[in-house]
């Protein structure tokens, strides 16, 4: 048995260039598990609290470490609930959610290690899983709403290559049609800076023209909207400005005009029955033969309480899921079992200030999560590929007999 021996932390920048913390966990016999943790612009009112970058790295020092001194590295979940019951508050605000998840996932890390498992093999372990798939890209290649400084109301408008086998191929097609995308913008005189996730953040008269954007790049590369790429929206409405129109009926029109594959906090946090009965009208009016997603994540927070009531109320079908929403992983695993239980469909995402941790494509896969955000496949934004070049790499091992 490894037991932990030194936890401690650092500062470092996310790709905002904001202090966040990297936390590490070495066992007594010198393995060594490192986590950073992102932040995000856009947040849900209900997220665990996180603590300032210094503090967070004092917390982890002088009181994370002495409680957890001694414990077997590979007891995740008594690790977690030792921080969980030493914080002793309902949102993490005495260590902050930063301080617990950076240790909760340096833990894994060595756990993986000390058990000589591929993370994402130590994660499916951690639940009793045997069986593993790659989850589907949805790729953010234009940057709105809190993500950019443009004019553009939505916060994020997505490619999801939903019908394209292989995640290799997936991960190209994503590619191409971003660099597509970007050769259209220039065509037609569009100044395409960059957003906070690696996607182009044009001006744009309409949000709706986004889409048309995305339509005109899908069919450029050679790929056929709906029966192999479709779209994804991130409306995100707790934060669009009051004149955005956010009404059920706007929203329907999107569908029946584009192939848009996923709706994404369509409606404030708190506007539960708009949610519902909204869930209703897709079901009942729009005809496909793909499963509509209306997916929660200021909705839920990746909160079981908030996702106990989304489930009773039928609030959506989909769930977006982060680690740093909760504060542990653990936690997050808890969640994401609920969800799947009820017939969820999963979707790991990343946060806008990210880091160079891929742990989130190992959690993706080790948890059977069947999407997984990571932001627009831009060389130039290294903390989004990476998680994609993980995903590569967990694909070759797979597709590798034993």
């Amino acid at each position: 048995m490894s037991k932990i021996f030194r936890v401690w932390g650092d500062i470092i920048h996310d790709s905002r260039g904001d202090p966040t913390v990297q936390a590490s966990v070495q066992t007594d016999d010198n393995v060594v598990g490192s986590a950073a943790i992102p932040a995000g612009a856009s947040k849900g009112t209900f997220e665990a609290s996180i603590v300032e970058a210094g503090q967070a790295v004092k917390n982890i020092s002088e009181l994370i470490e002495p409680i957890l001194r001694g414990v077997d590295v590979t007891d995740q979940r008594l690790i977690d609930q030792k921080m969980i019951d030493l914080d002793g508050t309902s949102n993490k605000e005495k260590l902050g959610a930063n301080s617990i998840l950076g240790v909760s996932m340096a833990a894994a890390r060595a756990g993986a290690k000390t058990t000589d498992q591929e993370l994402y093999r130590y994660i499916a372990s951690l639940d009793d899983r045997k069986s593993f798939a790659i989850p589907i890209p949805m790729f953010n290649l234009i940057n709105g709403g809190k993500h950019a400084t443009n004019n553009l109301d939505i916060q994020e408008f997505m490619v999801v290559p939903d019908r394209i086998s292989g995640y290799h191929n997936q991960l190209s097609a994503g590619q191409l049609i971003f660099t597509t995308l970007g050769q259209i913008m220039d065509a037609d005189h569009i100044s395409r800076s960059f957003g906070d996730e690696g996607g182009y953040a044009p001006n744009l008269d309409t949000n709706e023209m986004a889409c048309d954007y995305l339509v005109r790049a899908i069919k450029d590369s050679g790929y056929k909207k709906w029966d192999e790429i479709s779209l994804g929206l991130d409306v995100a409405a707790s934060n669009v400005p009051p004149t955005f129109d956010m009404t059920p009926s706007r929203y329907l029109g999107f569908l029946e005009d584009f192939p848009i594959l996923s709706l994404e906090d369509p409606f404030p946090e708190e506007s539960w029955e708009d949610w519902s009965k909204f869930l209703l009208q897709i079901e009942k009016s729009v005809a496909t033969d793909k499963k509509i997603l209306l997916i929660g994540d200021d909705l839920y927070v990746t909160n079981p309480q908030r996702l106990q009531r989304g489930i009773e109320e039928k609030s959506t079908n989909a769930i977006l899921i982060k680690l740093n929403q909760i504060g542990s992983v653990t936690e997050t695993m808890t969640v994401m079992e609920m969800a799947r239980t009820a017939g969820m469909v999963t979707i790991v995402s990343h946060r806008s200030g990210e880091t160079l941790d891929d742990f989130i494509a190992d959690f993706a896969v080790g948890m059977g999560a069947q999407f997984i955000k990571s932001g627009a496949p831009n060389e130039a934004h290294p903390e989004r590929m990476t998680k994609y070049r993980r995903l590569l790499t967990i694909e070759r091992q797979l597709l590798t007999p034993q």
